[in-house]
């Protein structure tokens, strides 16, 4: 079952991708989608969607089911991610066109440190570099053995490293311990250093870029689908290649959108086993059409969602927003959350109300929000979490959710 919502259409007219008309076909053929394509629909007809947990049985070699992943649930519960072997060939074709862009060739010797199986990128990232030619070392992100993998970087003498910011953090700490230990050599074999999974931060790619000699890069996708790849010329400008995916913005009113800031919808050209069409991953983007001059882009703004990841693992969920909120009616019509994560592991929680209910200040509304979960109180009082309550007397006045939930953050 499709869970969907229909919103208002767009301010301008979207056209839908070149190859709109192949989803459309498939879709109809498609058992899941049979009552809600029994009319013509088009383009901008289509609904926001959720990805289907049940998998289509295609017949003929080209669309057999290959393979299933989980989605990382950060936008959510963990959800089964169905791949037909068409879906992987093309996924993988695009990956390898995205690192072809960051400079990657057949003479690359490449080592990705990133979780696989039941993840997505591990394999796909091992299998793209493996159809670019590249040499391909393959190791899981596990810390304890993070000190091994450097020192295998270096007898190997890799010029590519792919992995996340989270571990970068930690191989830079072994790096420094081993060079000051004299165990680990002063230079670096390494050319590039290609960052996939979390946001980046401008200080961590310095850092980087000056402790190993190297150029740093990001790569934008998610378990559900390859969106496209950091402009090698100026960084922080995300480019995709329209033959395989199409990007729209959903705005904070619910009005669809091919240009502006909104939150990244992608609808994906070949997804038989799991159609992706228009599905929400929870990212916050400023898209920019193409012109005569220069591809279309999109710049990376911060993650939005229903949840927000603090310190030590710990969250704070939807169902704990809706509380607070309830708690707060029918003075508070509108609740921001902001989750800031600073260097060093600490983050800065941000709540802002419409209107503060009679009789309550924002150091009260902190104590209340804190008490609502042991788990916030103890990252609170132990100084990982800095919480405050802000009061912001024009938030919702252009509609949209009663509750916004925003996450950026360094690591």
């Amino acid at each position: 079952m499709v869970k969907s919502t229909i919103y208002p259409g767009p301010t301008t007219p979207i056209q839908g991708p070149v190859w709109a008309d192949e989803i459309m076909a498939r879709m109809k053929t498609d058992h899941r989608f049979a009552n809600k394509m029994k009319k013509d629909v088009c383009w901008a007809d289509l609904a926001v969607m959720s990805a289907l947990s049940e998998p289509l049985r295609w017949s003929g070699a080209a669309t057999q089911f290959g393979r299933v992943y989980l989605s990382s649930g950060t936008t959510g519960k963990s959800k089964r991610i169905h791949f037909s072997s068409r879906d992987w060939q093309e996924l993988v074709l695009y990956r390898a066109h995205c690192l072809a862009a960051l400079g990657v060739t057949r003479k690359s010797r490449a080592v990705v440190i990133v979780p696989f199986s039941p993840w997505f990128s591990g394999d796909n990232l091992g299998d793209a570099l493996t159809n670019l030619g590249a040499s391909v070392f393959c190791a899981g992100a596990y810390r304890p053995h993070l000190s091994s993998t450097l020192s295998i970087v270096h007898g190997l003498k890799a010029d590519t490293l792919i992995t996340l910011p989270s571990t970068a953090v930690a191989l830079l700490q072994i790096l420094e311990e081993g060079r000051r230990m004299g165990v680990l050599p002063q230079t670096s074999s390494l050319r590039r250093v290609i960052l996939v999974g979390e946001p980046a931060s401008f200080d961590l790619r310095t850092t980087l870029e000056t402790a190993l000699g190297v150029t740093t890069h990001m790569l934008f996708a998610a378990s559900e689908a390859v969106i496209g790849h950091e402009d090698p010329v100026q960084p922080g400008r995300y480019l995709w290649n329209p033959h395989w995916v199409h990007l729209e913005v959903r705005r904070d009113d619910g009005v669809i959108d091919a240009v502006g800031e909104g939150e990244l919808l992608v609808s994906r050209r070949w997804s038989e086993a799991t159609p992706i069409v228009r599905y929400p991953l929870g990212d916050r983007v400023m898209l920019r059409p193409a012109s005569k001059d220069q591809p279309g882009y999109f710049s990376y703004i911060c993650r939005q969602g229903r949840a927000c990841q603090l310190p030590t693992g710990v969250t704070v969920d939807f169902p704990m927003l809706e509380r607070f909120l309830e708690m707060l009616r029918p003075s508070t019509k509108t609740l921001s959350v902001w989750a800031h994560h600073l260097e060093g592991g600490r983050t800065r929680l941000t709540l802002t109300l419409d209107r503060l209910p009679s009789g309550q200040s924002p150091d009260s509304l902190v104590e209340i929000f804190a008490a609502l979960s042991l788990d916030v109180a103890d990252v609170v009082a132990s100084g990982f979490v800095s919480l405050r309550v802000l009061l912001d007397p024009t938030l919702g006045a252009a509609g949209g959710k009663a509750i916004q939930v925003r996450e950026t953050g360094a690591w």
